[in-house]
């Protein structure tokens, strides 16, 4: 997989920052927003808005345009740059949502 600067940046970051069960999905065979989605767990809300804060500070180094969701409720964050969706989750809520299960595709 061919990852972008954002991709490798939030990875970076999560790993750095003792993310858990990080993951990356390459969704370009789907017709979604966003080829690459990066998904982290976060093991506090005050974990989830440190990852946040670098996350925004790494974006804004490599420069585009970003939107961010999700800052207050400290459950889970979605930013979206583009081509790129970054999802921080609690565990909590990451069970909760089960996001990954949208793209699973059935084995052959």
């Amino acid at each position: 997989m061919k990852k972008n600067k954002k991709v490798e940046m939030a990875l970076e970051i999560a790993e750095k920052m003792k993310a858990e069960d990080i993951k990356i999905l390459d969704l370009a065979k789907f017709d979604t927003c966003g080829r690459f989605h990066v998904i982290m767990t976060a093991t506090s809300p005050r974990h989830l808005l440190s990852l946040a804060r670098e996350i925004d500070k790494g974006l804004k180094a490599i420069g585009g345009s970003r939107h961010s969701e999700g800052m207050k409720a400290q459950q889970w964050l979605l930013v979206d740059c583009e081509d790129t969706v970054i999802h921080v989750f609690t565990e909590e809520s990451r069970k909760f949502y089960g996001i990954e299960r949208l793209w699973e595709t059935p084995e052959k």
